[in-house]
């Protein structure tokens, strides 16, 4: 390795945003070590040989197995964090040096720096800053205190980028929501609007019921006169279809666009009002405005901590009532509890969840293959409103699926799913039904 491949090496770790960790070590030459280094969604390989040069590799070398040397700083240093590359004056000659820190399991369990430096034409790691030996390719006579190091220079390898404080992230957070939720008006608005197909399909339906007795047998076009223009208009079959059947399923088609476009003007107006919510609190110069917003939607915060697991207390993550005919529903304690209670569930149990909000997962066990009864449908679904931010509203919508189709991303906070196929269903809070549901909890 030549001053080109040094000078190659620091140049792409300068374009690096963060430290990397060390993802692999080989020993693949004799005094020759080679670090996969990872940062950023890129890896590439570090090499150092015994008289401290670097230089970095296109991949992993292949050649000699791994020895002691390289097993034992596979246990000190795997996963450890590069924190800089420095040169220091080590009499009359320059030497290099690469810092590490990691958890120091292995050495006294406390958070360690550690560097590796050439000494004797051999690789040697020493602990920071008392310089005591943990691994080198021959044996230490004795534990010596090191010398004197006068650093000449520095090379700021690897910088952490710039953090941002935690307001504007979190401003950052509910733009992005604010962008979502009018991207699903507008598509609501559009299913809205689809209901002024309706008249069209009603009028063409009432048109082949008054033909019914002029109709040609086996004829799939026939015209007749269109009372609201007095004009001659031709009516089409599909092939094996009568204009009773086809009058049929235009009044179904007719009846569905104006069911869907009134269940659609709710959900618009449950989203418009977000909407105002999300940009009152992009207006507000209270520096929580955004925080508070953000939980309300159910979307983490940047610097909210979460709660630690607490397993000494025993108690269960959910809370079970018992609706008609014994049949049982599970319903989670908080966020944590409800990954629990997810993901203790089987594939084929219902799991149902307030749409668009927080609040609790709920389980309807189910056998295989078993069709939910409309009931137990219902109670489950006022259940999960009940234990939402949507608890006070008159009708909430509630999101429901089968098990198998819930999926927790990876790193995602607790209580955050994605579901597949979802269905949704329009709850109307009957009070009386959920006091009387509260009231079947079992203790």
């Amino acid at each position: 390795m030549n001053e080109e491949d040094t000078d190659r090496t620091a140049e792409r770790a300068g374009l690096l945003k963060r430290s990397p960790r060390v993802q692999r070590i080989d020993g693949p030459r004799k005094r020759l070590l080679v670090f996969t280094l990872s940062s950023g969604g890129t890896t590439f390989c570090l090499a150092v040989d015994g008289d401290g040069r670097l230089g970095t590799l296109d991949g992993r070398l292949k050649g000699d197995p791994a020895d002691a040397f390289v097993m034992r700083l596979r246990k000190l240093i795997g996963r450890a964090t590069l924190v800089a590359i420095e040169e220091h004056q080590d009499g009359p000659r320059t030497q290099t040096r690469i810092r590490f820190r990691g958890l120091g399991s292995e050495v006294g369990g406390a958070p360690s720096e550690m560097v590796l430096s050439a000494e004797d034409g051999e690789l040697r790691l020493r602990r920071l800053p008392d310089g005591a030996p943990l691994a080198g390719q021959r044996r230490f006579a004795a534990v010596t205190p090191p010398e004197t190091w006068t650093e000449v220079a520095s090379i700021p390898a690897f910088t952490k980028p710039k953090v941002e404080p935690v307001a504007v992230r979190n401003r950052k957070l509910l733009e992005r929501a604010r962008k979502r939720l009018a991207k699903k008006l507008a598509k609501i608005e559009a299913d809205a609007a689809r209901v002024e197909d309706a008249p069209g399909l009603r009028l063409e339906a009432d048109l082949l019921t008054a033909a019914l007795s002029s109709w040609p047998s086996d004829a799939l076009r026939h015209e007749v006169l269109d009372w609201t223009t007095d004009q001659p208009r031709v009516l089409e079959l599909a092939a094996g279809e009568t204009p009773s059947l086809r009058a049929d399923r235009l009044y179904r088609r007719a009846r569905k666009l104006e069911r869907g476009a009134k269940i659609a003007l709710e959900r618009a107006a449950v989203v418009r009002a977000t909407l105002e919510r999300v940009d009152g609190a992009l207006a507000s110069d209270h520096a929580d405005a955004a925080r508070t917003m953000l939980q309300s939607l159910g979307i983490r915060v940047e610097g909210q901590s979460l709660p630690k697991k607490n397993r000494a207390t025993g108690r269960r993550p959910d809370r079970v009532f018992r609706t008609d005919g014994e049949r049982t529903i599970r319903v989670g304690r908080s966020a944590r509890d409800n990954d629990l209670v997810t993901q203790s569930a089987k594939p084929h149990d219902l799991w149902l969840h307030a749409r668009g909000v927080t609040g609790a997962h709920v389980i309807v066990p189910l056998g295989k293959r078993e069709v939910c009864p409309s009931q137990l449908l219902a109670d489950a679904a006022m259940l999960a409103a009940h234990f939402s931010e949507s608890a006070r509203e008159l009708r909430v919508e509630v999101q429901y699926c089968r098990r198998h189709q819930v999926r927790k991303p990876r790193k995602a906070p607790p209580g955050l799913v994605t579901v597949q196929q979802e269905r949704v269903l329009l709850v109307e809070m009957r009070q009386p039904r959920i006091r009387w549901l509260l009231e079947q909890e079992v203790r």
